[in-house]
């Protein structure tokens, strides 16, 4: 059996121990939807306009456009709604709502 790579570009670096983002000012960043990863009892269009009007009122103050994708695994910013144990070793419960995975660091910026 073969095995799995995964090519990861890294967003941030580190300069004067300060975490940068690496991309070009203004940028785009994409965002999708998991199809697998999302509750019952909310409507998925009630879910996208609720992030679409946060979304637009980041672009409103920071220089960041956010376009929604249909290609998830791809996306810059991957949304699901998750409950209990959803394999990151902290299941979520009463005093945990939310989690966020921060972007890649080039380790070459970091001295490795």
């Amino acid at each position: 059996m073969g095995s799995l790579h995964f090519h990861v570009k890294p967003y941030a670096s580190i300069s004067n121990g300060k975490l940068r983002w690496s991309r070009a000012i203004p940028t785009t960043l994409t965002y999708a939807f998991s199809t697998n990863c999302m509750v019952s009892n909310l409507n998925l269009s009630d879910i996208k306009l609720a992030f679409w009007r946060s979304f637009s009122r980041w672009s409103a103050v920071i220089p960041v456009n956010f376009k929604e994708s249909e290609t998830y695994e791809f996306s810059d910013i991957k949304i699901g709604l998750y409950s209990g144990d959803h394999d990151d070793g902290e299941p979520f419960h009463y005093s945990k709502t939310a989690a966020i995975i921060f972007p890649v660091v080039s380790s070459d910026s970091m001295g490795f």
